[in-house]
């Protein structure tokens, strides 16, 4: 693996040194603050790519070479530093635990791929024709949608061979004269446009959705502990048959988001918890439940699915995008480990929420359950190397995508 430095116009103003993770190690600086249970951190959805990076310096299943001419894959890390929250300090790790220090703005991320749009090259000076199938590119949830020339719409033609690595697939919809429109958001799920997600495609080729970081890192030091997402789980029951974590405000793609309010109004105390205040707390409500509620947000991806596999709780999907998203992660189990209601039949009354999950039977209640324990932690971002968990499964998949690619361009000529 060979780490790309692109310079501090990607880290923010006041610059970023990747090969700090080597020589420090407070996992709170990448991972969040730990909650107090084992394998449980306070992980903000924009920390990916730090840590991703903090993996990559510190594996030793996974080594990383200063000559480029030995690396079978090349990683550009894009915004590592400023977009996420970053810094840990005595004084202040008492109080708030994770600190946001100087974040880089969507505009930053904008005006940054802008100045590089016509000739980014200069700063990729190992993409070639031969290496380029072997580069990716990572971005967190909104910078996909600012960076013109390199995550989209790329005008050089060794920028497009590369991968693209964010939490949600782009797709196509139809604009108001009817024509196909490429947009950097889905139509509602009740609209007429249909669903089509895209991996590969002008518009952003190469491009591939994984998994948001769960806040939920294990590790192989954990021993012999179970973790979260293993059957039969670490406590002896799960008291409430289902939970819902976050805000029930009506958004841009939580339209369904108000009703599951007037469900969980009218259920019982122990049958229904909601939970509205951080991922720790998150993360315990979804332990102690059978079924988590997944509706759609801001965006019609969510990161609380992964937080919920990986807890250990059956995800309750209300659009058929989150049945398709991360195919290398999620793909593989998504069918067997989840539930999927309509939405539409929600809003109108013709399905009881409660009643729709009490009906469930406990043998298939309990196969979903296995499924997850047998390949919940290839959702996860471990705290080190652990067999075929996230960042691994990336790699590999990055590689064996790469090869592929460039095998088939090979018997092209």
């Amino acid at each position: 693996m060979y780490v790309y430095d692109t310079g501090s116009e990607f880290y923010g103003k006041d610059g970023f040194d990747y090969k700090s993770y080597i020589s420090h190690g407070l996992k709170a600086d990448y991972y969040g603050a730990p909650c107090g249970a084992p394998g449980v951190y306070n992980t903000d959805q924009v920390m990916l790519i730090r840590i991703f990076l903090h993996r990559l310096f510190h594996s030793k299943t996974c080594p990383l070479v200063t000559d480029p001419t030995k690396a079978q894959v090349f990683f550009v890390p894009m915004y590592p530093g400023k977009n996420a929250s970053v810094a840990l300090t005595d004084d202040l790790r008492s109080n708030s635990g994770i600190v946001s220090i100087g974040k880089m703005s969507s505009q930053d991320w904008v005006n940054t791929c802008k100045a590089h749009k016509e000739n980014p090259i200069p700063l990729l000076p190992y993409l070639n024709n031969e290496t380029a199938p072997f580069h990716f590119f990572m971005v967190s949830k909104s910078s996909m949608y600012g960076c013109d020339g390199w995550f989209r719409y790329p005008v050089d033609p060794l920028i497009k061979q590369a991968v693209r690595l964010a939490y949600g697939t782009t797709y196509i919809g139809r604009n108001e004269s009817g024509t196909s429109d490429y947009k950097p958001c889905c139509p509602y799920e009740g609209s007429p446009d249909q669903v089509n997600l895209l991996e590969d495609h002008e518009y952003s080729p190469h491009a591939l959705s994984i998994p948001y970081p769960s806040s939920i890192h294990w590790s192989s030091k954990h021993g012999g502990m179970k973790a979260p997402w293993q059957f039969p789980p670490n406590s002896p029951k799960r008291p409430y048959l289902v939970s819902f974590t976050g805000s029930f405000r009506d958004c841009l793609f939580g339209h369904i988001r108000p009703v599951l309010e007037k469900a969980f109004h009218n259920c019982p105390e122990d049958v229904c918890i909601s939970t509205h205040g951080g991922h720790c707390n998150f993360i315990s409500t979804k332990m102690k439940s059978i079924y988590c509620l997944e509706p759609g947000g801001d965006s019609p991806w969510r990161k609380s699915l992964y937080d919920s596999i990986t807890s250990g709780c059956i995800p309750v999907i209300f659009s058929k995008y989150n049945l398709l998203v991360s195919p290398w992660h999620w793909g593989p189990l998504v069918h067997n480990a989840s539930v999927y209601i309509d939405a539409q039949r929600l809003i109108s009354g013709e399905v009881n929420l409660i009643e729709e999950l009490q009906s469930i039977s406990k043998e298939r209640r309990k196969a979903m359950q296995r499924t997850i324990s047998e390949l919940g932690h290839t959702l996860q971002y471990s705290l080190d190397d652990y067999p075929n968990d996230a960042v691994e499964i990336i790699l590999k998949g990055v590689h064996r995508y790469g090869k592929m690619r460039s095998e088939q361009s090979i018997l092209d000529l």
